[in-house]
């Protein structure tokens, strides 16, 4: 079940968010001004929006304020989910800095965009250093009904199997890790999943590869598997979205497309069409790219 409408959150303060770089290893921070940084950031986001709607995408944006600043705003994923159900859920997050994007605004566009019949609010959790942020840390498959979520600081495994608990989902949980042996902060980073799609970097996985590997070939969909080398290129931060006429479009950026093999890309389009866009600024200070730039709205 892939998404046809987004929601997006244009930054005020775009730019390198120090107390996520201890646990995100794609960040680098750029010798540059921040006003620089931060204009650059707003190009690639428009572009990105601006692609969107060309593709009749339906997407809706937030503009974010500031003060205070909010470095990591544009990753709106992280604090919130929808789901069929008219469930809105809030999630806690380990970068305390990072929790003031759950701001009253953004939360009321959201409901003015999606109808919300129960609010789950798990941000309590975070006076006890439990986290799972949002659809990084849980990558669903909504067709079978299963979260995945590679467990990490910012990834609790009890917390994460109450969401899917709380949701009706089967729970799978794995360890990954990147190719300097680094813990990956996010699920999001590693697989993304479709109905008819999975691209995943099953080599990153260093505990439970069988069972996820096993979760998505037995489901009859198509898997296409990378290198580390192009999950660090941002290969598997990729999202399936429906346009308004119902065809599906994989989202991701134009690093992550240009890692890609003739025959990988080959595979996908067989099940959607690519779009890619350039954010080399947003995913070098941030270290996420156009999936973490994406909630969706059910």
């Amino acid at each position: 079940m892939a998404a046809s409408h987004l929601f997006m959150v244009r930054p005020a303060a775009f730019g390198y968010n120090t107390q996520t770089a201890e646990s995100n290893a794609f960040q680098t921070n750029l010798n540059a001004p921040l006003e620089v940084i931060h204009q650059k950031a707003l190009e690639e986001f428009d572009a990105l929006v601006r692609l969107l709607q060309h593709n009749d995408i339906r997407v809706t944006v937030h503009q974010d304020t500031s003060p205070p600043a909010r470095p990591d705003a544009i990753f709106p994923n992280n604090w919130f989910s929808t789901h069929a159900d008219s469930s809105l859920i809030i999630y806690p997050m380990q970068p305390a800095n990072r929790r003031a994007e759950r701001t009253r605004e953004a939360i009321a566009k959201i409901s003015q965009v999606f109808s919300v019949k129960k609010t789950i609010d798990l941000t309590h959790y975070e006076q006890q250093n439990k986290f799972v942020e949002g659809t990084g840390s849980l990558v669903f498959d909504h067709l079978h009904k299963i979260g995945f979520a590679s467990l990490s600081a910012r990834t609790n495994e009890q917390l994460a199997r109450e969401v899917c608990s709380l949701l009706g989902y089967q729970f799978v949980a794995f360890s990954s890790a990147d190719m300097l042996g680094k813990e990956v902060y996010h699920t999001n980073v590693v697989m993304n999943v479709a109905d008819n799609l999975a691209v995943v970097c099953l080599d990153a996985i260093t505990i439970n590869r069988d069972e996820v590997e096993l979760k998505l070939r037995s489901s009859n969909r198509a898997v296409v598997e990378l290198t580390l080398t192009q999950m660090q290129q941002f290969a598997g931060n990729m999202l399936v979205v429906k346009n308004l006429t119902g065809k599906d479009f994989l989202l991701m950026s134009t690093t992550a497309f240009q890692s890609l093999m003739a025959a990988q890309i080959s595979e996908i389009e067989k099940h959607c069409e690519i779009l890619h866009c350039e954010i080399p600024i947003i995913e070098t200070l941030g270290g996420g790219s156009v999936r973490c730039m994406l909630a969706e709205i059910f």
